[in-house]
């Protein structure tokens, strides 16, 4: 199900960020689990789809529904103000997360929330098994830090940081399962489920319930002189005999009888099982289901590397580790899953740690399955505002026809570009706070109208940003500190408390210099995350960017303060705060209301689908999605080869449908025996996520339009495929 939730949009993810739902292939080979690309290029669909002109309506339905699901994958991200609201479909978003400090408590999701996500059924031991899938966040699973956390190389950014624990995938199985009972008979009750997009068989559980075994070859059925590609491996059914056959792999040849394996050690340790032979003398289809694959098997041990999911076998290096328990005989507690191992607290790159995420980068588990990604910030980066404070030594002349007056006094001038400090409820770009001599300082404003106004007030100047404000405190008398103090209205920092920035002006300075020597010293630039002097962090000396809690920049303040008559900060439109934005393929972002977005959605272009007849010459210069059998498209029939109505009926039976990629030709397949079957392989293409397709060609199975389901190949490809019958000498 999917739950939709407006969000305050923050600001935009980094310009060129992964469109969600696409990816961008280059020249590197593909397969269908690249899909949508590269029919969907950033975010663009720059391709055709082909429907026969003599075929069924319902081709044309296939059609349709493709058509939709390529068009929620053509959308871009587009940059966007603080304040701009926006609908996330699909997924979750977490906002308004405070800076250095605990994004939230522990959270745990569930297809309620995450499209995609199973909670479903499997068939074990006669009985049905629920099962469901969960991503569980801990509440040490994200910090959004800053420079002021004590990261130098964090300057004027935010990052998200990990706790790699904290971050975890698990599978639970909501009924009871005997984990004795698995493989203990004839392969009829192994224990099948759907993983992190991939379809598991586990063959076997340990003896402690912390790991099991899996297959991890794939089961083709070839006829006697066909071949296939397996994992970049050429393999060929080179004969059948009634108890056993050859298999040639990469040149190498072996005798495998059945129900036996073989490993051909000149192809990488290549393996074969041979899992039926179907034989009858004198027949010309004998063909063999086998297993290949790199490895027949795989083992899963709970903290070691998740290797079938292409991780490395070092734990050091590996970024994620299975985490199973299935020693529970009580339902809803046995778990299979995989946890985050590698932290991610810097910038640096190394055997255990990863670099922290840049705003718009994300944090993917395997298959890009689902994903974390740091979303947005409240104020963009280049919203900052930039105030000025200068120290004037004696030549502050506020002289006019108000009742105060000063003249050549000392003090402080704040400037910036737009009205955003406010004084006695007055707007005004400067701000003059002055030493008359008296036991306080006065606050004085220009108004806009050429006039300087003394404060009736006379205590704060507020610098008003949006829905937040930040306070600058005179000194209660001369030569005392000046409190420069940040606050929100809307949300309290961590321990209740507020930022704060400290900094001296001595009066009697005729150098013009801020604090009390004429260098930077530690001490005369201080910075509190809770707003109290207790507790300051020296800042004075510090030779990179700064930013507090709440956001305020102070550009490189050893070569800034101390030394100069002037320093600048700068200041976020609002509080500065996060957005985790959790995501699977399917998750969709866009505008809510009259609002602009996170994402803009790209229109598939009008005549986007063309009759067979009009698509001649596309064929491998134009992405293609060809829908409809040899018989009924033409396109079709070119792509397989130009088969004959002979060897057509080879590679079709009635109930399959098979879709098929044609790399080098950048175009796939859509077909089935007859129209219904053609349509459910349409279904499961536009709802290519939840069938989780992966390599060149899947058979669709189609027992009906509500019941469909994927497998790999039984029947030949395309021309090159069939078996040609032998030919039977001439006699006279």
């Amino acid at each position: 199900m999917n739950v939709k939730k407006t969000i305050k949009k923050m600001s935009a993810i980094l310009a060129g960020a992964t469109m969600i739902g696409a990816t961008v292939l280059g020249a590197m080979a593909y397969d269908l689990s690249s899909y949508p690309s590269p029919f969907v290029t950033d975010g663009v669909f720059n391709g055709k789809l082909v429907v026969g002109e003599m075929a069924k309506p319902s081709d044309m339905l296939g059609v349709t529904d493709i058509a939709a699901s390529l068009q929620a994958a053509s959308k871009t991200a587009v940059a966007g103000g603080s304040g701009v609201s926006t609908t996330v479909t699909g997924g979750k978003d977490y906002d308004e997360i405070v800076l250095n400090g605990a994004w939230g408590s522990a959270v745990n999701l569930t297809d309620t929330k995450l499209s995609g996500f199973k909670d479903t059924t499997t068939r074990f031991n006669d009985d049905d098994i629920d099962y469901h899938e969960q991503l569980e966040l801990g509440a040490t699973a994200f910090e959004f830090q800053t420079s002021s956390d004590g990261e130098k190389d964090f300057a004027n950014q935010v990052y998200a940081i990990t706790d790699a624990s904290a971050i975890e995938y698990r599978l639970y199985f909501d009924d009871y399962v005997n984990t004795s009972l698995v493989g203990s008979g004839t392969g009829e009750d192994y224990l099948e489920f759907a993983l992190l997009g991939r379809q598991l068989t586990v063959t076997g559980v340990d003896a402690d319930d912390y790991g099991f075994t899996v297959e991890a070859s794939s089961e083709h059925f070839l006829k006697q002189g066909q071949e296939v590609e397996v994992a970049g491996k050429t393999v060929t059914l080179e004969r059948v005999g009634e108890t056993s056959v050859i298999v040639v792999v990469d040149g190498q040849r072996k005798v495998i009888a059945s129900t036996g394996s073989a490993t051909f050690d000149e192809a990488d340790d290549f393996e074969v099982e041979v899992e039926s032979i179907f034989y009858e003398q004198g027949a010309t289809d004998n063909g063999a289901n086998l297993k290949l694959g790199d490895s027949l098997t795989e083992s899963a041990q709970s903290g070691q590397p998740a290797e079938l999911f292409g991780e490395p076998d070092k734990t050091t290096e590996a970024d994620w580790l299975w985490s199973i328990d299935l020693s529970s005989e009580t339902a809803g507690e046995q778990y299979v899953g995989i946890v985050n191992n590698i932290d991610r607290t810097d910038l640096d790159s190394s055997e255990k740690e990863r670099p922290a995420l840049a705003l718009g980068e994300e944090l993917s588990f395997p298959n890009n399955y689902v994903s974390m990604q740091f979303y947005a910030l409240e104020t963009a980066y280049d919203d900052y505002q930039t105030v000025t404070l200068e120290y004037v030594y004696q030549s502050i002349d506020l002289d006019d026809d108000n009742t105060m007056t000063v003249s050549d006094g000392s003090g402080l001038i704040l400037s910036a570009d737009e009205q955003i400090f406010e004084v006695d409820g007055i707007e005004t770009d400067t701000v003059y706070i002055v030493d008359n001599g008296a036991a306080a300082y006065e606050v004085w404003y220009d108004d806009g109208s050429d006039e300087v106004n003394a404060s009736t007030t006379s205590a704060v100047v507020t610098i008003k940003v949006d829905d937040d404000s930040i306070t600058l405190e005179r000194p209660a008398v001369v030569d005392s500190l000046i409190n420069f103090t940040d606050f929100t209205k809307a949300f309290n920092l961590t321990n209740g408390g507020v930022d704060a920035v400290y900094f001296f002006v001595e009066t009697d300075n005729s150098d013009e210099h801020f604090g009390l020597l004429d260098e930077d010293e530690a001490g005369e630039l201080q910075y509190s995350s809770t707003g109290l002097q207790g507790g300051v962090a020296d800042i004075g000396t510090k030779d990179y960017d700064y930013m507090t809690d709440f956001g305020v920049i102070i550009p490189e303040p050893k070569s800034q303060f101390g030394s100069g008559s002037s320093f600048e900060i700068m200041v976020p439109t609002n509080q500065q705060k996060a957005t985790l934005l959790v995501k699977t393929s399917t998750t969709s972002v866009g505008p809510s209301g009259d609002d602009s977005g996170a994402y803009t959605i790209n229109p598939i272009p009008v005549g986007a689908t063309i009759l067979d007849k009009d698509a001649e010459g596309l064929v491998g210069t134009t992405p293609l999605v060809v829908v409809g059998g040899p018989f009924v498209n033409t396109i079709s029939a070119e792509l397989m080869g130009n088969p004959t109505t002979e060897d057509i009926n080879a590679m079709f039976e009635p109930g399959l449908a098979k879709i098929k990629l044609y790399a080098d030709k950048n175009a796939i397949l859509v077909a089935g025996y007859n129209a219904q079957d053609t349509l459910g392989a349409a279904y499961v293409l536009a709802d290519y996520v939840d069938y989780a397709l992966t390599g060149s060609e899947v058979e669709v199975v189609v027992p009906s339009l509500q019941s469909l389901s994927v497998r790999t190949p039984t029947l030949p490809s395309d021309k090159a495929d069939v078996p040609v019958a032998p030919v039977e000498p001439q006699t006279e």
